[in-house]
C-alpha cells in the first residue's frame, strides 16, 4: 500500500532535520495551555497521539513571544525562560512517539486586546482591525524590543529541543500587519514600498538566523493573498517569498486570508479540496526552497497527487488530523478513517469564543490525556439503542468497541437521522461521509442493525431481555397551528422530497435549517422569501459557513424579511406582522416551516435506571452536542 503513496513517504532533508514523510500538521490553536501560557498534560497528549499516528512534522500552535501580544486567554507562550521545561516535555513526548516537532512563534499586534493583556494593543500604524481596539503606532524602540522578543523566543525553542521554528507572518498578525498596506501607513523605513513593509519581517528572520545558526530549519508562514481589496496580493507575495529565501528562510508555508476573509484561512465545507493550490503553485515557481500547501486536503491520495504534480514539497493536513490522528496509518491499512467535514464547530468556533477546541466527529479531542485508549467493559451487556441517528450511532460505536453487544432499532429504512437529511443541502454532502464512517464502524464491530422498525411505548415489554436501553430518537419538529394548511410542509420533508419548480415559496424560520432549505430550492427557479422573527438570519450557524451561505442566497435573489411574525396562512397568501404593522405576501404557492426542534416526550414518567436518553430527544442542540454526549455515555455503561 505504501507504494501508492511513494511521494508522500519519500523523506525530505531540511537543514539538520530529516522528515520521514511529507505530511505536516500545521499550527492550530487549542486553548489547552494554562492562563500563563504553559504546556499542560492535555496539550502533551494531544500532540503525542498525532505524532504516534505517523505525521512527519508536528507544528505547535501559534505561540506568543511577548506576554502583551496574546490573542486569547490560554494562548501558548514562549515569552519566559520559566516556560522552557514544559516546552521541553512537549518536545520529548513527540520525539518518544517517533515524530519531529516545530513551534510557530508570533505576536498578535493590533489583534491583541486590553481585556486579555491589560493594555492597549500596538501595531505598525494607529489603524484598528475590523471590530478591534484602536492600537498605538509602534516606535522604533518598540520595534527593536519586539524583534528581540522573537530572537529570545527562538533561542528558547532551540534550548527546549524543537526541531524547527516557524515565524508567523500571515493571517493579520503583527508581522503581516507591517506587510499589508491596509494596516501599515507608516512614512518611515518600515512603510510605503514592499521592500520597506517587508523590513520588519526580514529583520526578525535575520535575528533568528543569527541566533539559531545556519543548520537550524526556519519556516515562514505567509498569506499569499489577503482576498481584500487593497491588501497584499499574490503578486506582492511572490516577491516577498523571494525576499525570505534570500534572507535565510528554509521553507515557505503558504496560507491565505486575514480576519476579514477568515473563510479563506479555515475554509468551511463549501470550499473545494485543495482550495489554496493555485496560490501555492505560484509561490513555488518563485522560489527554490521547499513550500508547504494547505487548504482542505483531506486524503493521502490528494497529498500524493499534489506532490506528484510538483505543486508543493510538503502537504499540511490540519483539521483532518484533529478528526483522526491515525489518518496516515489507516490510509496504509485500509481501516475506516474518521473524516473531517470542515464544519468548524469544534476546532475554530470554540477558539474564537475563548474555549478549548473540540471536534464534532471526534469527541476524544482534548480528552486524550484522560483516555489514551477505550477500556473494555468489565461486564459485557446486551444493549438496545432506539434510533440510528448520530447519537445512536456514536453510542453504538463506543459501546461496541468496549465489548458490549448492541442492537440498533431505526424506524427509517436508512441510518443517519437528521445528519443524513442535512447532507442534502448544497455544499453539505460531506456530512454523509461521517454518517458512512459510523455505519461502517458499527457494522464492523458486530452491532446488529434493524432498520424499518419503529419502537412504540407498547413495544418496550419486548425489550426486557436487554440489560440497558438507550433512547436516541432525535427531536421533534416544533408544532404550530400553522402546520394545518394543505400547502404547508416541514423543511426536512422538503429536503427529502423537493417541491415543484418555478413556485412562489415562503420559508417561516430563518435559522440554519430554513436558510439551507432556501439554498436548496432557490436553484430550481423558485422565488423564495425567508421570514424570521429575530433581527438577522442564520444566527445559529458557524460564521464562515454562514458568510458563504448568505452570499449564495443573495446571488439566488432570496428575499429576507426579519423581525417578522406570521399571523395566519391562508390558501394563497400569508398574513404577517413586523413591528406591529401587518402586511401580506400574496400569492404564495407553498409554505415551508423551519421552526426548529424540541425534545420528544419520554416513554417513561419515571424511567428505570437501565433506561437512558441522549441527544436531541432530551434537549435540542447541535450535532456536536449529540455526538459528545453519546460518546460519554458509551464510556460509562
Amino acid at each position: 500500500m505504501q507504494d501508492k503513496f511513494e511521494k508522500v513517504f519519500s523523506p525530505i532533508l531540511i537543514k539538520s532535520m530529516t522528515l520521514k514523510n511529507r505530511i505536516v500538521m500545521p499550527p492550530m490553536g487549542t486553548e489547552f495551555a494554562t492562563s500563563f501560557g504553559a504546556v499542560t498534560q492535555r496539550l502533551l497528549a494531544y500532540h503525542r497521539q498525532r505524532a504516534a499516528g505517523g505525521v512527519g512534522l508536528n507544528f505547535v500552535e501559534h505561540t506568543v513571544v511577548e506576554s502583551k501580544g496574546r490573542l486569547s486567554p490560554h494562548m501558548l507562550s514562549i515569552a519566559d525562560d520559566a516556560l522552557i521545561p514544559g516546552l521541553r516535555s512537549l518536545v520529548e513526548a513527540v520525539h518518544d512517539a517517533g515524530g519531529k516537532i516545530g513551534i510557530q512563534i508570533g505576536h498578535a499586534g493590533r489583534r491583541a486586546s486590553s481585556s486579555i493583556n491589560g493594555c492597549r494593543p500596538m501595531g505598525p500604524s494607529a489603524i484598528p482591525e475590523l471590530g478591534g481596539e484602536f492600537p498605538h503606532e509602534m516606535s522604533q524602540i518598540q520595534i527593536d524590543y519586539i524583534q528581540g522578543c522573537y530572537q529570545n523566543a527562538a533561542q528558547r525553542a532551540k534550548r527546549a529541543g524543537f526541531d524547527a521554528v516557524e515565524i508567523h507572518m500571515a493571517h493579520g498578525y503583527l508581522i503581516h500587519q507591517f506587510l499589508s498596506p491596509l494596516s501599515n501607513r507608516r512614512s518611515d523605513r518600515y512603510g510605503g514600498s514592499l521592500e520597506n513593509r517587508s523590513r520588519f519581517a526580514l529583520e526578525i528572520l535575520s535575528r533568528l538566523r543569527q541566533e539559531l545558526g545556519d543548520g537550524f530549519p526556519i519556516f515562514c508562514r505567509i498569506s499569499a493573498d489577503e482576498w481584500v481589496e487593497g491588501g497584499c496580493s499574490i503578486t506582492e507575495s511572490k516577491r516577498f517569498a523571494g525576499f525570505l529565501e534570500r534572507g535565510g528562510a528554509d521553507v515557505i508555508d503558504v496560507s491565505m486570508g486575514v480576519l476579514e476573509t477568515a473563510e479563506r484561512q479555515v475554509p468551511p465545507m463549501c470550499f473545494e479540496h485543495g482550495c489554496n493550490l493555485d496560490l501555492t503553485r505560484e509561490i513555488k515557481q518563485s522560489v527554490d526552497i521547499p513550500v508547504i500547501c494547505v487548504g482542505r486536503i483531506k486524503h493521502l491520495e490528494e497529498a500524493e497527487k499534489i506532490l506528484r504534480q510538483n505543486t508543493a514539497d510538503l502537504v499540511a493536513m490540519g483539521r483532518s488530523l484533529i478528526a483522526d490522528p491515525r489518518l496516515i496509518q489507516k490510509s496504509l491499512t485500509g481501516d475506516a478513517i474518521r473524516p473531517c467535514i470542515a464544519c468548524n464547530q469544534g476546532c475554530i468556533t470554540r477558539i474564537f469564543q475563548g474555549m478549548a477546541i473540540g471536534c464534532l466527529v471526534n469527541a476524544r479531542v482534548g480528552r486524550e490525556h484522560q483516555m489514551p485508549s477505550l477500556k473494555k467493559a468489565q461486564v459485557p451487556k446486551q444493549i438496545a439503542v432506539i434510533g440510528g441517528g448520530p447519537a445512536g450511532l456514536e453510542f453504538t460505536r463506543v459501546a461496541s468497541s468496549r465489548g458490549h453487544k448492541v442492537t440498533i432499532f431505526e424506524k427509517e429504512t436508512a441510518l443517519g437521522g437528521r445528519l443524513r437529511i442535512a447532507s442534502v443541502a448544497p455544499k453539505k454532502d460531506e456530512i454523509q461521509e461521517f454518517v458512512n464512517y459510523l455505519i461502517r464502524t458499527v457494522r464492523s464491530q458486530g452491532a446488529e442493525v434493524k432498520t424499518g422498525v419503529s419502537i412504540e411505548p407498547d413495544d418496550i415489554e419486548g425489550l426486557k431481555d436487554f440489560d440497558e436501553i438507550v433512547f436516541a430518537v432525535g427531536g421533534a419538529p416544533i408544532d404550530t397551528p400553522l402546520a394545518n394548511a394543505e400547502n404547508v410542509h416541514l423543511a426536512e420533508d422538503v429536503l427529502k422530497n423537493p417541491l415543484p419548480r418555478n413556485s412562489r415559496i415562503v420559508i417561516v424560520g430563518g435559522g440554519m435549517l430554513g436558510c439551507e432549505t432556501a439554498d436548496w430550492i432557490a436553484k430550481d427557479g423558485n422565488r423564495v422569501t425567508i421570514l424570521e422573527q429575530l433581527p438577522e438570519i442564520a444566527g445559529d450557524m458557524e460564521p464562515r459557513t454562514r458568510k458563504m451561505l448568505l452570499r449564495r442566497l443573495e446571488l439566488n435573489r432570496v428575499e429576507i424579511i426579519c423581525h417578522a411574525t406570521v399571523k395566519s396562512i391562508e390558501k394563497n397568501r400569508i398574513i404577517c406582522s413586523q413591528g406591529g404593522m401587518e402586511f401580506e405576501i400574496d400569492p404564495v404557492d407553498q409554505v415551508i416551516l423551519a421552526l426548529g426542534y424540541c425534545a420528544t416526550p419520554p416513554f417513561f414518567k419515571d424511567p428505570p435506571p437501565n433506561v437512558h436518553r441522549i441527544g436531541d430527544c432530551v434537549q435540542s442542540g447541535s450535532a456536536m452536542d449529540a455526538v459528545h454526549e453519546s460518546f460519554l455515555l458509551g464510556l460509562r455503561i
